[in-house]
């Protein structure tokens, strides 16, 4: 873990238990390789919209939200800031650059179906190469 992710979900107003949907919707950021160290899903409604029973159950709610997403960034909060060095950065910068063209050029050769030997042949071609 190099920068510690604190998930914050809203809009959940109505919902009576939050802890089912983290644990239901978890693996999807695993597989995508988000490393969540606490996940916090809470209220948001705009109290000033409900009715005044309402709205004190509301904003009950989103004091309770604002204590549990503090409590989760102190909870994993970096005593020391992670850093990274220029080089580091640099190499990470190109390697994302190359894994992103890689990726594109893959998806659009794909999409047109083209072998190694045809997509040359096609280059040659517009370059005017024998």
């Amino acid at each position: 873990m190099q920068v510690p992710t604190v998930l914050f979900v809203s809009r959940f107003d109505l919902e009576v238990n939050h802890e089912d949907w983290w644990e239901r919707n978890r693996e999807h950021f695993d597989d995508s390789g988000i490393s969540v160290e606490a996940a916090v899903m809470g209220c948001t409604a705009d109290v000033s919209k409900y009715p005044e029973t309402v709205a004190k159950l509301y904003e009950e709610r989103r004091k309770l939200t604002r204590e549990q997403m503090m409590a989760a960034i102190e909870e994993n909060a970096l005593v020391v800031p992670w850093v990274i060095g220029w080089g580091q950065w640099f190499l990470a910068v190109i390697c994302d650059v190359l894994k992103t063209t890689r990726n594109f050029f893959s998806e659009v050769w794909s999409k047109l179906k083209l072998t190694a030997d045809e997509i040359t042949k096609e280059i040659k071609a517009i370059l005017d190469i024998n």
